[in-house]
């Protein structure tokens, strides 16, 4: 069955393979070099609406260091051959015709036609980019050898079955085949996808069931979760959270396993923490992710997320919120992108007498090389709104002298956005954003 975004993809049945030269095309500014692949491919997709992402795929074949291939809808090939961009509609059943002819015609000769045209026809599945952001996710060819080494998709469903890498680290780490019987025997990742089958995984669980795992996860298969440890199986990471991908955890660390934060703990008991991550989260590129940057607040270790701070004894803060983090989001121009979950914080005021207090950004670790990651704040009851800005860069004042009557309680809403380009943003790839949010009393 077509997907209806399927539906809405034509083609251009008179299409005929185009190239662009890499010379040339290299000497033009970056967005002349989109208008000219956009020119082709609304040439293959007449009257249809041509993705960004589709543009960015066929763009950053430019600087491959290598002869590579991406897909695009309906078999679209976009090949980079040496100075050479090469635009053209692949068929599996003209390619088998063919060959049935040349066996009619030329025994002896279609032997070796008939192994040349099915590698090639296999070489469409080889390198696959299934999220349309220019970096190959499954059957992966490491060694140029054309056979697919990492996140090998047997049964072609665009989920991987063996060798499944770690956060695009391109190594074999899950479902591994030590026997060589074509079978996953070792490290094997399992479904996590209902509440009930989260509640009995306690390795390597896919929550979202792409393939990948997505908590509890077990880098050297020693049976015992490494980072992105989910203590109460709600399907999102409790401790041990690696944000970059390196393997190494980086925030809420348990290292005694003791299933509780001990080192780097976002104390959501003092104030909520906002963490925000580019980096790919297992599964298919996404840079973030994309792969792939996110906005989430922290669990709060041993306990609900949910708490109140007493900044004087009468003016309290009660942040409110699943308090998970979020590690994989995309830019907001690409087709697989997903809106940042808000987070949400009232401030009231006890007292019988208005306060002035301030909004203040501390603990902040940003280490983006834009400012893309934007954030902006919404208030009720006289509590201040602001639209969309960078996120900071250092501690500093989102804004000073906030009136708050008495016995009146201000909601605060914070939302974030990874803002598209237009163009690849790998620049903030493995780049995280950590903050907190508090409020200060304002001398009257």
């Amino acid at each position: 069955m077509k997907s209806s975004e399927d539906k809405n993809i034509f083609v251009n049945k008179k299409f005929k393979e185009k190239f662009i030269n890499l010379d040339d095309l290299k000497k033009e500014l970056k967005n002349e070099q989109f208008d000219m692949v956009r020119s082709v491919l609304q040439d293959a997709y007449p009257n249809t609406d041509i993705k960004n992402s589709w543009v960015m795929s066929c763009v950053e074949l430019i600087d491959k260091e290598h002869d590579q291939i991406v897909y695009l809808p309906k078999d679209l090939a976009v090949e980079k051959n040496s100075n050479v961009l090469s635009f053209r509609f692949e068929s599996r059943k003209k390619s088998f015709v063919l060959l049935l002819l040349f066996l009619a015609t030329f025994l002896a000769t279609s032997i070796g036609t008939m192994y040349v045209t099915l590698s090639y026809i296999e070489k469409r599945y080889l390198n696959k980019d299934i999220d349309k952001d220019g970096i190959s996710d499954l059957n992966i060819d490491n060694n140029k050898d054309g056979r697919n080494d990492i996140n090998i998709d047997i049964n072609k469903d665009n989920i991987p079955d063996l060798n499944i890498d770690y956060k695009g680290n391109r190594k074999a780490v899950f479902n591994l085949d030590k026997n060589k019987d074509g079978k996953a025997d070792f490290n094997l990742v399992h479904d996590a996808t209902t509440p009930e089958k989260r509640k009995t995984c306690s390795l390597n669980c896919d929550v979202n069931g792409n393939g990948w795992p997505d908590t509890n996860v077990d880098l050297d298969g020693d049976g015992k979760a490494d980072v992105d440890i989910d203590i109460d199986r709600d399907g999102k990471p409790d401790l041990n959270l690696d944000l970059d991908g390196d393997g190494i955890p980086d925030i809420l660390l348990d290292p005694q396993g003791i299933g509780k934060c001990t080192e780097r703990c976002l104390e959501t008991e003092k104030n909520k923490e906002e963490v925000v991550d580019s980096s790919k989260q297992s599964g298919p590129s996404s840079v973030t992710g994309p792969s792939s940057s996110t906005e989430g607040s922290s669990p709060t270790p041993g306990g609900s997320p949910d708490s109140e701070v007493t900044v004087t004894a009468n003016l309290v803060i009660a942040y409110s919120g699943s308090g998970a983090p979020s590690i994989n989001v995309l830019p907001n121009d690409m087709p697989d992108h997903v809106d940042i979950e808000d987070r949400h914080f009232t401030i009231r005021n006890e007292s019988d007498y208005n306060l002035k207090y301030r909004l203040v950004w501390t603990n902040v670790s940003n280490d983006f090389q834009t400012d893309h990651l934007k954030y902006k704040i919404t208030g009720t009851n006289g509590g201040i709104s602001q639209d969309f800005r960078p996120v900071p860069k250092s501690n500093g004042v989102i804004q000073r002298s906030i009136t708050i009557p008495a016995h009146v309680t201000q909601s605060y809403t914070l939302s974030f956005v990874l803002e598209g380009t237009n163009t690849e943003q790998n620049i903030d790839a493995g780049r995280t954003f950590v903050g907190v949010v508090t409020a200060e009393i304002d001398e009257q």
